[in-house]
């Protein structure tokens, strides 16, 4: 859990007129100490700010063929075959891959080629006829290829593989058939069998853009992401312009951890396809997790312009402009993703955030109080509501719901930093604020804010030496907290150390003059 720490910015007036708080105004902290733009309180960063963006198989089917399930002609086919089988050693591969693609025990087809025959007759009165031989129709491999298209159009991949494994035996050296079993063992997700058909049918067709796609999608599955990876590119090699294939290497490489290739690759891919809404989501996931923010908010921004009706992309592109801290575009974001699909918690805490880093507060509370009715165990926004009403000045609301999420789970550091805070906006309860921080400090003790603001309690409540401990501790852990110089040095006066007062004025005129210029009245 993050927690953002603010500086609380109070005033008490004691008897003798002097003021002990923190003047900081609304400067901006370190990053170790979080963005000062609270004047009461701290927030809790959403829960999912440091979660990766996947939502999507990356491991799913290839994109759409560029042709149909195919057969060729036949002298088609063996012109292909007779340029493939050029050379021996392609010869040799092909012939103990095909031994081991085609021996498979088949199933039982129920298409498989009839065999027909003339029955003999007997004319009535006359003698028996010679016998006239069976006649079989000569079955080619042409026609098991076509029969095995027919069946994985019909998505009977099994029959398909029997068929193709029967037309290979005809024609050792028949690439469509190759192809076409790659293509019915993928789908089957049989991949290692659908890797050395497609193996076969790329060696005995190097152009077949179809066999390299699938080739490569069947590597993927296997996980072998850079032979994948080769195949996608080979296709590439043979057709440039596929916006699907540039995607489904853009997901391989990402399977392989390459987002800058992955990157290049979607870019491509929405270059040869511009309305191409998922390459752009994609892309803005890999930008999102490698925390280009800005970046990965224009990607979103054009998934969610192609899709507007998609609730995703406009939380997406919320979650991208939130980290980028352009708060009010990630208000637009986040309420386009409500009006789709008002009943997510996350959303309405987020958008309670980001209008409270606009200091929106009153507008920030009832999404917060939305997403607590969704989700009654949402920790994160009970405190970042006690956060708002806070800053909206509604104290006593304040106190109401930290003390619901303390019972929800008490070691919540934020959550009695911010009931410490409501407590010493309130007249004469000074004691529960000092109480709430030390809780706040038990769970986290490094805890400087927390020192300060319980340095501020004991002082309004007339115990300066307390007081001047918890601020002396603020500043050994922050040696350049203004603010705790400052309230060191009321906390001294007010225990009659002017002398120690007056030095303390020295270390902060030299960290924040202006500063030391509103304390020197009030020590003298």
């Amino acid at each position: 859990m993050k927690i953002r720490i603010h500086h609380a910015k109070w005033r008490a007036t004691f008897a003798a007129g002097l003021v002990l708080g923190l003047i900081l105004g609304h400067a901006r902290g370190g990053r170790a100490q979080g963005d000062i733009v609270s004047s009461a309180g701290v927030f809790i960063d959403p829960p999912s700010s440091n979660r990766p963006k996947v939502r999507r198989d990356k491991t799913g089917p290839p994109p759409p063929r560029s042709t149909p399930r195919r057969t060729r002609l036949s002298t088609q086919t063996s012109a292909l075959n007779s340029a493939a089988s050029g050379t021996a050693a392609v010869k040799a591969t092909t012939t103990a891959t095909t031994t081991q693609l085609a021996s498979a025990k088949p199933t039982p087809v129920a298409s498989s080629p009839s065999i027909s025959s003339t029955p003999a007759t007997t004319p009535k009165g006359g003698s028996a006829p010679a016998a006239t031989p069976a006649t079989t129709p000569a079955v080619t491999a042409e026609k098991y290829n076509d029969q095995g298209v027919t069946a994985n159009d019909a998505r009977r991949y099994d029959e398909a593989v029997n068929l193709l494994q029967q037309a290979i035996r005809l024609r050792p050296q028949f690439a469509e058939a190759y192809y076409n079993l790659g293509f019915a063992l993928h789908e089957l997700g049989r991949y290692p069998e659908a890797v050395e058909a497609l193996k076969q049918a790329t060696g005995l067709d190097p152009r077949d853009v179809d066999a390299f796609i699938y080739l490569g999608s069947a590597r993927d599955k296997l996980k072998q992401y850079g032979e994948a990876a080769e195949a996608y590119r080979q296709a590439l090699r043979l057709k440039p312009d596929d916006a699907e294939t540039q995607f489904a290497l853009a997901n391989t490489l990402e399977n392989a951890g390459d987002h800058s290739a992955a990157a290049e690759a979607y870019r491509q891919a929405v270059r040869y396809k511009p309305a191409f809404a998922g390459a752009y989501y994609e892309l803005g996931d890999i930008l999102y997790n490698d925390g280009k923010f800005v970046e990965a908010a224009a990607a979103y921004k054009q998934a969610a312009l192609l899709k507007p009706d998609d609730v995703e992309a406009q939380t997406s592109l919320g979650d991208a402009y939130r980290r980028a801290e352009q708060f009010a575009d990630a208000t637009e974001a986040y309420r386009k993703s409500l009006r789709l699909k008002a009943d997510t918690a996350e959303v309405q805490h987020n958008l309670g955030y980001v209008l409270g880093r606009q200091h929106r507060w009153v507008e920030a509370v009832e999404p917060f109080r939305q997403a607590i009715r969704l989700k009654p165990d949402y920790t994160e926004a009970y405190v970042n509501l006690g956060w708002a009403y806070n800053n909206a000045g509604q104290f006593p609301s304040s106190v109401e719901i930290l003390k619901q999420v303390i019972n929800l789970d008490s070691k919540i550091p934020a959550a009695h930093f911010n009931l410490g805070i409501a407590y010493s906006r309130q007249k004469n309860k000074f004691a529960e604020a000092a109480e709430s921080f030390r809780q706040a400090l038990r769970l986290k003790s490094d805890w400087a804010e927390a020192h300060n603001n319980l340095g501020f309690a004991y002082g309004n409540a007339g115990r300066w030496k307390e007081a001047i401990e918890a601020h002396q501790e603020a500043i050994r852990q922050k040696p350049d907290y203004a603010g705790a110089y400052f309230n060191l040095a009321i906390a001294y006066r007010m225990n009659k150390e002017k002398k120690k007062a007056s030095e303390q004025y020295q270390k902060l005129k030299a960290l924040r003059p202006e500063l030391a210029e509103k304390l020197l009245p009030l020590i003298k």
